[in-house]
């Protein structure tokens, strides 16, 4: 069984836990699914329909972005979605219980029930020149005249009886992984500034043609556990899959001020839950990063990252030029 380098997100077929895009699995030709190092080593033979051992600590969580909203939308109702009380109360507190405005994140309970039936709209980023390298990919269509005859449509009666191949111009989809981690400290303008940014990004690409894969990514120590233990967990929200028959409207709260602090905290609550553990209320210290844009060639992504604290101002005129950069990296 060969090791592939994945060009796709899932789970594998063993034991269900998640892998992404570059990652190490193997594959083997007639077996649907492909399955992580740890299956592999662990059970060398393929095992077709092996139940998994369930996980205590799932230290990476993926929740599809329909059932995130789904599960938003029974919170907003009084309805229960986590089986542990600790994970349901701090639910609840980012969303059920929000007051009509919080200045800590710049929008009310109100706001957040909108964008969940609504969706988030803010208008796009200025971007004249093509944002991905056109390429052509031919197709063979029939017509009343071509170049090659095709006597068994002739004899049928059917008047497009020629072939030939023409050009078609197409856009590439693009996968783009976004990191969704702040502290606690960090002050809800630069917050809102970071998603509303996002927002003005993505819709730029979608409404320019290309077919975005978006997955966020909310990366932090002591999600659970003893404060201070720096047990990393992976929080990830598969926000939209290339080919997804679906509108920017329907996915776009994830790109609203309440893509963190209310969706972000319920995915995490979600993470919690499937662990077997209570999060705590702090739901956890994120890894630090820096505001920036990167092509990362070896896994074919387009890399969002942020800083969690330490900065007064979100420096947009930087990150749009950061991206008018990585998108023309992609051309070499």
């Amino acid at each position: 069984m060969p090791i592939i380098k994945s060009k796709y997100f899932g789970k594998c077929r063993v034991c269900k836990s998640p892998y992404f895009v570059g990652d190490s699995v193997f594959w083997q030709k007639g077996i649907r699914g492909v399955t992580c190092l740890e299956c592999r080593v662990a059970s060398p033979a393929p095992i077709a329909n092996s139940t998994p051992e369930p996980k205590e600590h799932l230290e990476t969580f993926v929740v599809e972005w329909a059932d995130l909203k789904e599960k938003t939308r029974a919170l907003l109702r009084g309805e229960k979605v986590c089986q542990r009380v600790g994970n349901q109360n701090i639910a609840e507190e980012h969303t059920s219980q929000l007051s009509e405005f919080d200045s800590w994140r710049g929008y009310g309970k109100n706001d957040l029930s909108r964008w969940i039936e609504r969706g988030f709209s803010l208008p796009g980023l200025d971007m004249t020149n093509p944002l991905i390298p056109i390429r052509e990919k031919r197709r063979l269509i029939f017509a009343e005249e071509g170049e090659e005859l095709h006597l068994d449509l002739a004899y049928s009666g059917i008047d497009e009886h020629f072939s030939l191949w023409t050009k078609r111009e197409t856009i590439p989809g693009l996968a783009i992984r976004i990191n969704h981690s702040f502290a606690s400290s960090m002050s809800a303008n630069v917050v809102n500034a970071y998603f509303s940014w996002l927002c003005r990004a993505l819709y730029a690409l979608e409404t320019s043609g290309v077919d975005c894969d978006v997955t966020m990514v909310n990366s932090v120590n002591e999600l659970w556990g003893a404060w201070g233990s720096e047990k990393r967990t992976n929080t990830v929200i598969r926000v939209k899959r290339e080919n997804e028959a679906t509108d920017f409207s329907s996915w776009s709260p994830m790109l609203s001020p309440a893509s963190l602090r209310s969706l972000g905290f319920v995915a995490m609550c979600l993470h919690g839950d499937a662990a077997g553990q209570t999060v705590n209320a702090s739901l956890g210290s994120p890894k630090s990063h820096s505001f920036s844009v990167k092509w990362n060639e070896e896994t074919r992504l387009l890399e969002i990252d942020c800083t969690p604290h330490g900065i007064y101002e979100f420096p947009e005129t930087d990150m749009t030029a950061q991206l008018h950069k990585a998108l023309q990296a992609i051309t070499h």
